[in-house]
């Protein structure tokens, strides 16, 4: 469960897909996904539908220079798993921000986010490239003490993403996802180093890598600490 506002729930959810009612076929065939693609949601999904809308008028929130509203889509499986780049295949289509919660057969339910960017040119029915995608099965919190719906969407991408990003409060989400993709590819780096201090054959080769290890981990130190 969630914190999102009760007037932004929909009085009835806006079924996208179910089976066998009439539209479904061209919700999907109009976003150019592939026919594997189609096939794999058709098989994997019981019904896809946006349960709130959080906009303007709903938070209270103004308008963001890129988020004008966030739309919450229920997505109702036929069992426990799904295939979430099917999900992020439908949302670099969708003209809008999402926010996807899972509901599984026993019950359960998680949320899925992706940090996306517009396309400056887009193509075969691409709105958004997916900068990173986020998932959790812990029930979310939002602040909406933000003062746009940029922020806003910031804030969701922030608590889906738990400890997956490091960041202030006040700490815009494109900033934070570049300090995220710094770390990780610092941290990659440290262990490549640490294992090869360990296998060098020569002291000088060992205190070379050790001198390196120990430089990567005071940048690291030192972008976490910003």
């Amino acid at each position: 469960m969630t914190n999102f506002p009760q007037r932004s729930q929909l009085p009835k959810p806006r079924i996208l897909y179910k089976p066998h009612q009439k539209g479904n076929t061209d919700f999907f065939e109009k976003l150019s996904l592939s026919t594997k693609e189609k096939q794999e949601l058709r098989a994997q999904i019981v019904q896809l539908s946006i349960t709130h809308v959080l906009d303007s008028q709903t938070t209270n929130i103004p308008d963001g220079q890129k988020v004008k509203q966030i739309m919450v889509i229920e997505v109702k499986l036929k069992s426990d798993d799904i295939n979430l780049d099917l999900l992020k295949q439908l949302d670099q289509r969708l003209g809008m921000y999402l926010i996807f919660q899972i509901l599984l057969e026993n019950g359960r339910a998680s949320f899925l986010i992706n940090y996306k960017e517009p396309l400056k040119s887009p193509k075969e029915g691409l709105l958004y490239q997916i900068v990173r995608s986020f998932k959790t099965e812990d029930d979310i919190s939002i602040d909406y003490g933000v003062n746009t719906l940029d922020e806003l969407f910031g804030q969701l991408v922030k608590e889906v993403a738990q400890d997956k990003i490091i960041a202030r409060a006040e700490e815009d989400i494109s900033s934070a996802i570049v300090k995220s993709q710094e770390i990780e590819q610092l941290e990659k780096k440290a262990g490549q180093l640490k294992k090869k201090m360990y296998a060098a054959k020569s002291m000088r080769q060992q205190m070379d890598y050790k001198k390196a290890y120990q430089q990567v981990l005071a940048d690291l130190e030192k972008i976490k600490t910003q």
